[in-house]
């Protein structure tokens, strides 16, 4: 169990502050003790206790404290362990000795305090009392109280009806266009190139047979050494599309001809491998051949021949239907959205900073991850994670993390109201699915957590759309600007 004082200081667990003893003997085996204690609720969902040690539980925590230096003590002309206890005080000093006995008061008596109030913190808990001062004024002869803060989790009460509301939910319409850019981008797919004899340069579309070879970019933008073997190709097919190769890459070879080279400046993206991240090169590109596209037509042999359809209505059928399968996924996704966000609003609850920190915490954790799995480096992800982004993430995401604390709580109060159970089976079949897809490890308890959390969610989701009125609007464009005169 670890706390935290006012300076920042940590007790308990890994040592008080920055102080070090002598000797220690922080390991000591715990002494019960038949502590008082006084309790006040203190908004913010915290508690309040001031804790008293009796005298005689002092002097023993000091008692076994000394021993435990003396028995580890190494000082010259004794046998370890045989020196003298008052050699071994005046060597580590009363302001040390204090400390050490004080940061193990502190930690048992809190613990055995909060055991008896039947307190669940959350988080760390912080002292109300200066450490200096619980240090100076101890005294082994003396009973020793001193004053703590404890995050405990709240109690969410409903402030509105959440049986029966209204809400109107804007639903993506399905977009035609979506069919027909699918239908082109099948033509696209199943396209031929063609050598052609004439002169004529490379366009958006068109294919070319190159050799290439990357160089640095020096500092007065020539070309410098050349880049390794792997950056470099002989009779490569290049399609000129948009979003291949590095960017700007085939831009840059438009209008070359046969036997034409183009030298085509590109900086490499952050998520390209380690020693090309970033880096600025020039490619030779040598044209050795144009091939021009040639898109096949749109019709019943095409469906069968390249998609195994038995006319071109029928894969208009198949594409449409995985397009409406996205576009539902996206429009559930906003109707539970919406009523979480409706179910946030009916919830009255006081969230502990601690556990504000803890999901904030979680959740920036995840955005490097979500960073690491989209190409960044472990150097990248790495150079993110400072105080100071941190800092800047938990300042913006406060509002987003108090409102899904909410409805989290929500849920929860509905799934108790309602006796929701989830069953070990279900869980573990969603594992098994999790796991077939992940193709790795998991953290089982985590998973386990998640996985539970998400049956539950979706059950209260269940029952809402069962007892709300729910009204679907079409989502409009955004409004187009006026233009300036």
């Amino acid at each position: 169990m670890a706390f935290v004082s006012g300076s920042g200081r940590v007790i308990g667990g890994s040592g008080l502050g920055e102080r070090k003893a002598v000797c220690s003997s922080r390991r000591a085996a715990t002494v019960m003790m038949a502590v008082t204690v006084k309790k006040e609720v203190l908004p913010g969902s915290q508690v309040g206790l001031e804790i008293t040690v009796p005298a005689e539980d002092a002097k023993k925590a000091y008692d076994k404290y000394v021993q435990g230096l003396v028995k580890q003590s190494n000082m010259p002309g004794f046998r370890k362990g045989s020196a003298p206890k008052q050699l071994i005080i005046n060597a580590a000093g009363k302001e040390r000795i204090a400390a050490g006995v004080v940061e193990q008061l502190v930690e048992s008596s809190a613990k055995e305090a909060m055991e008896a109030e039947g307190i669940s913190a959350v988080g760390q808990s912080s002292l109300d009392s200066d450490v200096e001062e619980l240090i100076n004024n101890f005294s082994e002869k003396n009973e020793f109280v001193y004053k703590l803060k404890v995050d405990v989790w709240p109690t969410p009460e409903f402030n509105k009806d959440w049986k029966e509301r209204s809400i109107t939910v804007e639903q993506e319409p399905f977009d035609e266009s979506l069919l027909d850019d699918a239908l082109e981008e099948f033509r696209r797919r199943e396209a031929t190139y063609v050598a052609t004899e004439e002169d004529v340069g490379l366009e958006m579309g068109d294919q070319a047979v190159a050799n290439m070879q990357g160089f640095y970019e020096a500092e007065d933008g020539s070309k410098g050494e050349p880049l390794p073997d792997f950056a470099e190709g002989q009779g490569i097919d290049i399609t000129l599309e948009e979003g291949k190769f590095m960017p700007g890459f085939v831009e840059g070879l438009v209008g070359a001809k046969v036997n034409e080279t183009r030298a085509v400046p590109v900086q490499f993206p952050e998520t390209a491998r380690k020693e090309l991240s970033g880096l600025k090169a020039i490619f030779d590109v040598e044209v050795l051949e144009v091939r021009n596209r040639v898109l096949p037509e749109l019709n019943d042999e095409l469906a069968l021949t390249a998609a195994g359809k038995k006319d071109l209505a029928e894969l208009r059928e198949d594409l449409k239907s995985r397009l409406s399968f996205e576009v539902d996924q996206a429009n559930d996704a906003a109707m539970v959205k919406a009523m979480e966000d409706e179910l946030a609003g009916t919830i009255e609850v006081d969230l502990p900073e601690s556990l504000i920190d803890q999901q904030t915490r979680t959740k920036f954790a995840a955005m490097m991850s979500d960073f690491k799995q989209s190409g960044a480096s472990d150097e990248q992800v790495q150079g993110m994670i400072t105080k100071e982004n941190y800092a800047k993430y938990a300042k913006t995401a406060r509002g987003n993390v108090e409102t899904m604390l909410k409805k989290s709580f929500a849920i929860q109060l509905i799934a108790d109201e309602e006796g929701v159970t989830i069953e070990d089976e279900e869980v573990d079949a969603q594992l098994d699915l999790l796991r077939a897809e992940l193709k790795e490890e998991l953290d089982e308890e985590s998973a386990r957590d998640k996985v539970f959390a998400n049956l539950q969610r979706n059950a209260v989701v269940e029952i809402l759309k069962n007892k709300w009125t729910i009204a679907t609007v079409d989502k409009q464009p955004p409004a187009e600007e006026p233009e300036e005169e």
